[in-house]
């Protein structure tokens, strides 16, 4: 499973990548939109974890772009705003039509975001019947 890391703090990109890996998610982190958009097409994630608050630029728009590609995967947003933002956010992007999956405050605790991929490791892991046959 691929995780695709969209936010303009390097060092936050880097420790969401480690923690992905570390419960067994391929991942990567950029810190633009259009790399983000470029790395999108190039390999389409399975989870997406997209900051709000990008330099200039607004992670809404990248919703947008997630609602116009019909990304049908888990987005988890994050931001320092507060948690009105990240409510308001989570709610445009399901009138979008995207699997809004949570929210990650910052700054956040690396055990809360461990804990948030374990979860979603058990939704990719195979169902009993996915291994019997």
């Amino acid at each position: 499973m691929h995780v695709l890391i969209l936010d303009d703090e390097a060092a936050i990109g880097r420790v969401i990548s480690r923690l992905a890996r570390v419960a067994g998610f391929s991942a990567q982190a950029v810190t633009k939109p259009g790399e983000f958009q470029s790395q999108y097409r190039l390999s389409p994630p399975n989870v997406v974890l997209l900051d709000l608050q990008l330099g200039g630029d607004d992670g809404q728009a990248q919703l947008r772009f997630l609602a116009d590609q019909g990304y049908p995967h888990a987005v988890i947003l994050m931001s320092g705003y507060d948690q009105r933002v990240l409510s308001s956010a989570e709610r445009m992007g399901r009138d979008l039509g995207l699997d809004i999956l949570g929210t990650i405050g910052k700054p956040f605790r690396a055990e809360d975001v461990s804990e948030m991929f374990d979860r979603l490791a058990g939704r990719f892991a195979p169902s009993p019947e996915d291994a019997s046959r």
